[in-house]
């Protein structure tokens, strides 16, 4: 059964994973540095900041 549920802080690591490996695989314009630079924005900014809603399987 897949459960929708708003994000909670506990999954701020695992989706900014998710984040890092999608960037590594379709933003082939940045860097390394590029996105060694936006991962900590992207954990400790911008998932605090916005609605997220995520679908874990029980």
């Amino acid at each position: 059964m897949i459960t929708i549920r708003a994000r909670a802080a506990e999954d701020n690591a695992q989706l900014a994973d998710i984040w890092l490996r999608s960037v590594r695989a379709t933003h082939h314009f940045l860097t390394e540095d590029n996105i060694a630079q936006l991962f900590p924005l992207v954990l400790n900014d911008y998932l605090p900041a916005v609605n997220v809603w995520v679908a874990e399987e029980r």
